[in-house]
């Protein structure tokens, strides 16, 4: 009973698990306040190597001592890519600080657990004083997992359209679409979207703020992913289709009527 229950979790199977598994340590992860976080879990962390079922590894992740996560921090699986992820984005209070996490594996095929413990260091980093907002579409969560695709937008700004932020950019904030309010797609094979903030302290370049006057008139439609910009080039071909509705500057640079318009 208790294997086909494993993992309906509760404080006292939190508790067995921790007792009966193997131990093992993944060592110390950075990261920076206001910074996104993301952390892959898959089989090889736990020292298993071959899988012979389909989504034959679960996972569950929560603060030591704890029966949960903090709550800067989230557990997603992706059946894409068959590995769960942490992410999320540490705030000023944990500045200097290390995180503790407990992450505990069920092999289903024999019902085997293994654990390991996971520190994260968050270092100290002065807040992004501009933001910039977009909705991605043909994008889900975890493809923002891929370091590869996160340089290629990140380049996209550093590069074009805001090189004054190029020596400090960086997510500061992601999750998928549909979490944030946003409808599922009506196909499976659709793409749910993904929104993502992008922060540095550079004050906004003169093309970024003619972007923003560009798409204002948008705002008040739902959705425009049929509508294009003058950039809408340079987001293709580095394979992202923005949501022009959806992208937005804010922060100290931005004058009122645009931070606050609805």
């Amino acid at each position: 009973m208790l294997k086909d229950n494993l993992f309906l979790y509760t404080p006292l199977v939190a508790l067995v698990l921790l007792l009966a598994c193997c131990h093992t340590t993944a060592g110390m992860e950075q990261a920076a306040v206001g910074e996104l976080f993301s952390y892959k879990i898959e089989p090889l962390l736990f020292n298993w190597t071959h899988q012979v079922i389909s989504e034959q590894f679960r996972y569950r992740a929560s603060l030591e001592g704890y029966a949960d996560l903090p709550t800067w921090l989230r557990y997603k699986y992706s059946h894409e890519y068959h590995a769960g992820f942490l992410y999320g984005t540490p705030t000023d209070r944990l500045a200097d600080k290390t995180v503790h996490l407990d992450i505990v594996a069920l092999n289903k095929q024999n019902y085997e657990t293994r654990t390991v413990k996971l520190s994260i260091f968050v270092a100290e980093k002065l807040p992004s004083l501009n933001i910039i907002q977009m909705k991605i579409d043909n994008l889900n969560w975890v493809h923002l997992m891929d370091p590869g695709r996160v340089e290629n937008l990140r380049n996209i700004f550093r590069k074009d359209l805001w090189p004054e932020s190029e020596n400090d950019l960086s997510i500061v904030f992601m999750e998928s679409a549909v979490n944030m309010g946003g409808r599922l797609p009506l196909r499976p094979q659709q793409r749910e979207g993904v929104v993502v903030h992008l922060g540095s302290s550079a004050q906004f370049s003169a093309r970024i703020k003619e972007l923003q006057e560009e798409v204002r008139p948008l705002y008040k439609l739902s959705t425009c992913t049929y509508k294009r910009t003058s950039v809408q080039k340079v987001f293709e071909n580095a394979g992202f289709k923005l949501d022009w509705c959806a992208f937005k500057t804010v922060g100290a640079d931005i004058s009122p009527e645009i931070l606050f318009h609805n």
